[in-house]
C-alpha cells in the first residue's frame, strides 16, 4: 500500500544538523544537544516501525498470496466433482460418497476462509497501530521542528544585535580604506579616458591628414603617370629631372661639372640644345640625352601575352636605335 511507505523528509534532516551546527557555535549548546538526540531517538523509532510494517505487510502478501491460490483451487476442484456427479449413475452410494467429499471440501474452505478473515484483521489492526504510532511521531518530530526555530530564533536574535554594531564597526574600518581606492582609481581611469580621447582626436587629424597626402601624391603619381605615357615633352622633362639628380648623388655640381639646357650653334648655324653636358679633364664633354620613349616598354611590361610581350619589345628595342641613330647624326 503507498500510504504505507514512511519517508522521513529530507528538508527538515538538514535544517536540523544547520541549526545544531549554528547552536553548537552560541549559547544554548546543552538544550540544542538534547533536542537533537530526541529527534534522532524518533528518527530511530519511525526506521523500527517502518521496518516492522514492511515485514507484516510483507507476509500477509504471501499468507493472502496462499490462501488465495488454495480456494481457487478447491473451487476448480468442486465443480469438477459437481460435474463428474452429474454424469455418474445415480446410486444412493455414489451419492452419499459425493456429499461427504463435498462437505469436506466445504470445511476445508470454510477454514481457509476463517483463517484468510484471521489473518486480514490481524493485518488491519496492524496497519491502523503503525498509522496511529505513525501520527504520533509527526506530531512530535513537528513540535520538535518548533522548538529547533524557536531556540535558533532566539539565539540568532540576541547574537545579531551584538554582531551587528561589531560588525559594522569592522567592516567601515575595512571597507573605508578600499572605497578611497576605488575612488581613486577611478578618477586615474577618468584622467587617462580624457587623455586618450586628446590623443585620439590629435591622432584622428593625423591620420586624416595623412590620407589626404596620401589621395594627393596618388593623383601626382597618376598624373605623372599618364603624362609620361602620352605626352613625349613631359617625358622629356621627366627624365632632365631624374638625370640631374642622378648627377649630383655622384657628387657632381651644376654649373662646375655639369650644365644643363646649353644652347649652341653648329657649323650650319643650327641651334643645338643638348639636355646635359659633363665636363670632363682635358676639355672633353660628354653630352648626355635624358629623352627616352616608353610607350613600347610600358605596353610590354602590362600585357600577360607572350606574343606581345615579344613585339612590344622589339618594338621598344627598335625605338631606342632610332633615338641613337637620331643622336649620333647630330653634330654638337
Amino acid at each position: 500500500m503507498e500510504h504505507l511507505n514512511i519517508i522521513i523528509p529530507a528538508s527538515a534532516a538538514l535544517l536540523a544538523l544547520i541549526i545544531g551546527l549554528v547552536i553548537g557555535r552560541f549559547q544554548g549548546r546543552a538544550q540544542a544537544q538534547q533536542a537533537l538526540a530526541e529527534q534522532q531517538l524518533i528518527a530511530q523509532q519511525l526506521e523500527q516501525a517502518q521496518h516492522y510494517l514492511d515485514a507484516v505487510q510483507q507476509r500477509a502478501r504471501q499468507d493472502i498470496s496462499e490462501l488465495k491460490q488454495q480456494l481457487s483451487s478447491l473451487q476448480i476442484s468442486l465443480q469438477e466433482q459437481s460435474a463428474k456427479a452429474a454424469l455418474l449413475p445415480e446410486t444412493q452410494q455414489q451419492r452419499e460418497q459425493l456429499q461427504r467429499d463435498l462437505k469436506a471440501l466445504q470445511a476445508d474452505y470454510t477454514q481457509l476462509k476463517a483463517t484468510s478473515d484471521a489473518r486480514q484483521a490481524a493485518f488491519d489492526a496492524a496497519e491502523k497501530s503503525h498509522e496511529e504510532k505513525l501520527t504520533t511521531l509527526q506530531q512530535a518530530e513537528k513540535r520538535l521542528q518548533e522548538q529547533f526555530e524557536n531556540l535558533a530564533n532566539r539565539i540568532f536574535q540576541q547574537k545579531a544585535e551584538s554582531f551587528g554594531n561589531e560588525s559594522k564597526t569592522r567592516l567601515d574600518a575595512l571597507l573605508n580604506p578600499l572605497k578611497d581606492q576605488i575612488e581613486g582609481f577611478k578618477k586615474q581611469v577618468t584622467d587617462q579616458y580624457v587623455k586618450e580621447g586628446q590623443e585620439r582626436a590629435s591622432l584622428k587629424t593625423e591620420i586624416l591628414g595623412l590620407k589626404a597626402l596620401n589621395q594627393q601624391i596618388t593623383e601626382d603619381a597618376a598624373a605623372l603617370t599618364r603624362a609620361l605615357k602620352g605626352d613625349n615633352k613631359q617625358q622629356g622633362n621627366w627624365g632632365e629631372v631624374v638625370l640631374e639628380r642622378i648627377l649630383k648623388e655622384s657628387g657632381l655640381r651644376e654649373g662646375h661639372e655639369f650644365e644643363t639646357q646649353v644652347s649652341a650653334r653648329n657649323e650650319q648655324g643650327k641651334l643645338q640644345q643638348p639636355d646635359v653636358v659633363v665636363h670632363l679633364p682635358n676639355d672633353k664633354d660628354v653630352i648626355i640625352d635624358s629623352k627616352v620613349s616608353l610607350a613600347a616598354y610600358e605596353r610590354y611590361f602590362n600585357s600577360d601575352n607572350d606574343d606581345e610581350r615579344a613585339r612590344y619589345l622589339k618594338e621598344h628595342v627598335n625605338s631606342l636605335r632610332t633615338h641613337i641613330k637620331a643622336l649620333g647624326a647630330k653634330d654638337y
